[in-house]
């Protein structure tokens, strides 16, 4: 019973509503700043780079199991390992 009154005055203490203040700020940010790039700064620079479309290319850092051959969508080169 002692551990269960210590989590509830730890909870009521802040420390949990910090933490959990602190995941929101951070899931937002992370969704603010994926729309910042995907909708305002990628779009001008593909433009700019002879409407270049950035969402079909990928960089091959180490090969996977199957061969990754030129041409193939993201998804298809995932599934190639």
């Amino acid at each position: 019973m002692k551990l269960v009154e210590d989590l509830k005055n730890f909870a009521l203490r802040g420390n949990v509503i910090d933490l959990v203040v602190g995941f929101t700020v951070g899931a937002a940010f992370t969704s603010i700043a994926k729309s910042l790039v995907d909708d305002i700064i990628m779009p001008p620079v593909g433009a700019l780079m002879g409407n270049l479309d950035f969402a079909d290319m990928y960089v091959v850092l180490k090969s996977g199991a199957k061969e990754i051959v030129h041409g193939m969508t993201p998804a298809e080169a995932k599934a190639a390992g």
